[in-house]
């Protein structure tokens, strides 16, 4: 039980991110339906856009997705938990990393991390390619890795979210 509270909590806390994201993509592409998508375990449309939690559609045709990442922990609690360096921080699993290979349409991984301030972005070519660690393996069977973001865009200090959307777009050209 004290398990599903933590994840509710932390799923809460994740969409906000989600939220704004999906304000921020709506008044840069008028003609867009930009929504977060439902992730809940049995959802069809959590399948269908391969586990993104913001899809961007034009008509009915998925164009872009964005995975929203956000971590407020510490560097040192982090290195604490899980002996994380500040490179490797951006924890993915195995059925996402196999789900977002799968995709149909481009998707980038936007991981905020608050606590020093900078704002890390990868397409799925970018996150392939990257290091990441051996995996930590939870009881369900699934693999956790952290991600190596040094060859990923970084954004650092006090950027805004449109500049790193608006990036994003101009590499998919849908602005």
């Amino acid at each position: 039980m004290q398990k599903n509270d933590s994840f509710r909590s932390k799923l809460v806390n994740g969409q906000l991110l989600e939220v704004s994201v999906v304000d921020h993509l709506q008044r840069l592409l008028p003609g867009y339906t930009v929504r977060c998508t439902n992730q809940d375990h049995s959802s069809l449309e959590r399948e269908e856009f391969s586990l993104v939690d913001v899809i961007v559609l034009k008509g009915d045709h998925p164009v872009l997705g964005i995975e929203c990442k956000r971590s407020s922990t510490k560097f040192r609690k982090c290195g604490e938990i899980n002996g994380w360096d500040g490179d490797f921080n951006t924890p993915l699993n195995n059925t996402s990393l196999r789900k977002y290979k799968e995709s149909q349409f481009p998707f980038y991984v936007l991981n905020i991390n608050q606590f020093c301030h900078r704002v890390f972005t990868a397409d799925i070519d970018t996150i392939l390619k990257s290091r990441h660690d051996m995996g930590q393996v939870k009881e369900s069977g699934v693999i956790i890795y952290n991600i190596d973001s040094s060859t990923w865009n970084c954004y650092e200090g006090n950027v805004k979210l449109d500049t790193v959307l608006l990036d994003i777009l101009k590499k998919e050209r849908l602005c």
